[in-house]
């Protein structure tokens, strides 16, 4: 850009704040100072959902039925927790509830095998949470079949790492 050229640029932006009374810089502040709140808002959001999520997470290893009314599952605890809880859920071929527990971490990050106890043989298992001891927990109840009497809503920790 010559100097023609930013004088002429300089004459033409005097002209418009003369002839409209609208200055650019005034946009532009207002521009920054949105931006600043829209990053503000943004690390409040992101500061809140860390606050808010649980601390521990856990993941079914593996698991195995050694007998039709007993099961074993693997599970691996990440985070940190001195006592942590976790529901455990087995279902049947047709995905009604077969057994339900709750079972007791005595700290994260861990390795434990649960055995569960269960109405009739499992096809399927699953974690549906685990969170620090005392702190809530919103998993799905247990939903057995109407008629069929549950087993122990406590599973056994059988080994722990």
């Amino acid at each position: 850009m010559t100097t023609t050229d930013q004088h002429l640029g300089d004459d033409l932006e005097l002209m418009l704040e003369e002839r409209y009374g609208v200055r650019r810089q005034r946009r532009r502040a207002w521009v920054l100072g949105g931006v600043a709140v829209l990053v503000f808002a943004a690390v409040l959001l992101w500061v809140a959902v860390q606050l808010l999520s649980t601390s521990v997470e856990g993941r079914v290893v593996r698991w195995s039925a050694p007998g039709e009314r007993v099961l074993l599952v693997d599970l691996e605890l990440r985070g940190e927790a001195d006592e942590v809880e976790c529901v455990i859920r087995a279902k049947d071929a047709e995905a009604s509830d077969v057994g339900y527990a709750h079972v007791r971490f005595p700290s994260a990050p861990s390795f434990g095998q649960v055995q569960v106890e269960t109405v009739v043989a499992t096809a399927q298992v699953e974690l549906l949470g685990c969170a620090s001891a005392g702190d809530p927990q919103t998993v799905a109840p247990a939903a057995f079949p109407p008629g069929v009497a549950p087993p122990s809503a406590t599973a056994e920790l059988v080994h722990h790492q």
